[in-house]
């Protein structure tokens, strides 16, 4: 396992493995969910609490399962 790092993430100091952010881009269900539309009414309301959960905590997830995807 790569060494974590401290970083800041949404204002909160966090550790992280910074190779990962490409494999969460590429992987994680919601960067790749018609539902993703942060900003607009109808976003997706499981992304949105995940958000918050992340910029709360400094989290990052891969969301690899989810009943609600459709294809963008």
């Amino acid at each position: 396992m790569e060494k974590p790092v401290k970083v800041k993430r949404y204002d909160v100091e966090t550790w992280e493995i910074t190779d990962m952010d490409a494999l969460r881009n590429e992987h994680c269900m919601c960067h790749h969910c018609g539902r993703m539309k942060p900003g607009e009414p109808d976003h997706c309301k499981i992304a949105q609490s995940f958000y918050e959960i992340c910029k709360k905590h400094g989290n990052a997830f891969i969301l690899t399962r989810c009943a609600d995807w459709i294809e963008q």
